[in-house]
């Protein structure tokens, strides 16, 4: 059991001494440079309103059945299990 145990040990030690890398190594951000960061531009959302004879369209989806049916009467009552 000891003998297990210290192997363990050693095979976690491997790992980590493999495992760790210098952000030298490191691929990602390499292109980033110290100092004030560029900020992206702003872009304004477009505003949706619902207004007067819009068509809307709601589904309400449960894994209860029961509320299925409650929400979406016309549906079919078999769960297609769609996402």
């Amino acid at each position: 059991m000891k003998n297990l145990l210290l192997s363990g040990v050693y095979i976690m030690f491997a790992i980590n001494i493999i495992s760790c890398r210098t952000t030298k190594d490191m691929k990602y951000f390499q292109d980033l440079k110290d100092g004030p960061q560029q900020e992206l531009p702003h872009q304004d959302a477009p505003e949706y309103l619902i207004k007067p004879d819009d068509n809307l369209y709601v589904d309400i989806q449960s894994m209860n059945m029961e509320v299925n049916l409650l929400f979406s009467p016309s549906k079919s009552t078999t769960n297609s299990g769609g996402t």
